[in-house]
Protein backbone atom coordinates (compact mmCIF):
# COMPACT_ATOMS: atom_id res chain seq x y z
CA UNK A 1 0.00 0.00 0.00
CA UNK A 2 1.22 3.99 -0.68
CA UNK A 3 -0.01 6.83 0.90
CA UNK A 4 1.58 10.26 2.03
CA UNK A 5 1.37 12.03 5.07
CA UNK A 6 2.17 15.15 6.60
CA UNK A 7 4.90 14.38 9.43
CA UNK A 8 6.09 16.31 12.29
CA UNK A 9 9.77 16.47 12.02
CA UNK A 10 11.23 14.11 14.53
CA UNK A 11 9.56 11.65 12.43
CA UNK A 12 10.43 12.30 9.17
CA UNK A 13 14.06 10.15 9.44
CA UNK A 14 13.68 7.76 5.98
CA UNK A 15 13.14 3.96 7.81
CA UNK A 16 11.48 5.37 11.16
CA UNK A 17 8.56 3.11 11.96
CA UNK A 18 4.80 4.48 13.00
CA UNK A 19 2.06 3.18 13.52
CA UNK A 20 -0.78 5.19 11.99
CA UNK A 21 -4.80 4.24 12.16
CA UNK A 22 -6.77 3.06 8.89
CA UNK A 23 -10.20 2.85 9.25
CA UNK A 24 -9.67 2.70 13.32
CA UNK A 25 -7.29 -0.53 12.91
CA UNK A 26 -3.70 0.16 13.98
CA UNK A 27 -1.56 -0.17 11.02
CA UNK A 28 2.43 -0.37 10.38
CA UNK A 29 4.22 2.06 8.32
CA UNK A 30 7.73 2.79 7.39
CA UNK A 31 9.19 6.12 6.24
CA UNK A 32 10.42 5.77 2.59
CA UNK A 33 11.92 8.40 0.69
CA UNK A 34 9.33 9.61 -1.76
CA UNK A 35 10.96 8.71 -5.08
CA UNK A 36 8.09 7.25 -6.60
CA UNK A 37 6.31 11.16 -6.34
CA UNK A 38 9.46 12.89 -7.30
CA UNK A 39 11.16 11.10 -10.04
CA UNK A 40 14.13 10.33 -7.89
CA UNK A 41 15.66 7.20 -7.45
Amino acid sequence: MLATAHLRLPFTRIGTVLSIDIDGAPTRAVVARSSILTGRG
